[in-house]
């Protein structure tokens, strides 16, 4: 898992000027096996279990604002309609996790 903190190499730029270049990536089928690798922090505890991310489609473009923009395909062509994010899980009927996105970058 401290793998993750390494990709955030591919958006770093140095600031040399105001200008952001753009950028885009399309990325597909991607199997991602994240392991921690951190030791646990109960000595006792047999540490966890791998999580698997399948990520099918997705596309991630910055533009010259700086605002990364990541998109991806419902795998359904586009037919199921916009709504909330459902967690859906085996051992529980779906549920609502969050309402919809804010319309606005949330500057903090």
């Amino acid at each position: 898992m401290s793998g993750l903190n390494c990709l955030s190499d591919f958006a770093e730029d140095e600031k040399i000027s105001s200008d952001t270049l753009p950028m885009s990536m399309e990325i597909r089928n991607l199997l991602l096996v994240l392991e921690e690798d951190r030791p646990p922090a109960n000595v006792t505890s047999p540490g966890s279990l791998p999580t698997n991310l399948h990520i099918q489609q997705m596309s991630i473009e910055r533009g010259k604002d700086g605002i990364f923009y990541i998109a991806g395909n419902s795998g359904d062509g586009g037919k199921r309609p916009a709504g909330p994010p459902i967690h859906i899980s085996p051992s529980a009927s779906p549920k609502i996790v969050s309402a919809a996105a804010p319309k606005k970058p949330v500057m903090v």
